[in-house]
C-alpha cells in the first residue's frame, strides 16, 4: 500500500463535499495534482503522486496522508 504525506496549501469556502469511506475521507486527485478536503486543499508530497482522476482516502495521524483506494488494506 502507497502512503502518500499530505502538505496544507490552503484553506476553502465553501468546505468542498467530501463523503466517508471505512471511516476516513474519500477524495479524487485533481488535474493539478492537488485534493480537496473538507476545508482544505492539499498537494500531495511525493516525486510518484497518484494521477488525477484517482480516489484516494485520507486521514490524520497527527499529520493528513493518503493512499489509493484501490491498495487500502484494513488491519
Amino acid at each position: 500500500m502507497h502512503i502518500y504525506h499530505l502538505i496544507e496549501l490552503r484553506e476553502i469556502n465553501p468546505p468542498a463535499l467530501t463523503p466517508l469511506f471505512y471511516g476516513r475521507y474519500l477524495a479524487e486527485v485533481r488535474q493539478d495534482g492537488t485534493l480537496f478536503c473538507d476545508n482544505h486543499q492539499f498537494a500531495i508530497d511525493s516525486a510518484t503522486p497518484p494521477s488525477p482522476g484517482t480516489k484516494v482516502m485520507i486521514w490524520c495521524s497527527r499529520d493528513y496522508y493518503c493512499c489509493p483506494t484501490a491498495e487500502f488494506k484494513t488491519s
